[in-house]
């Protein structure tokens, strides 16, 4: 669990910043900005790494 949320804590301080330079902005060419792809990777990583926790802890 401590992974996860120091992993969390890290990620949301380096979003922070990539925001803060502009990597959020979604008016370049109306496309999605960068940054949207690494929340769903950071998301697919902490729900993975919960769940093969869950399974570690149940068998």
């Amino acid at each position: 669990m401590l992974f996860v949320f120091g992993f969390l804590v890290l990620y949301y301080a380096i979003r922070k910043v990539a925001c803060a330079q502009g990597f959020c902005d979604s008016s370049f060419f109306h496309r999605t900005p960068p940054v949207y792809s690494a929340d769903m990777l950071a998301m697919v990583f902490s729900v993975s790494v919960l769940f093969f926790a869950l399974l570690w802890y149940v068998s």
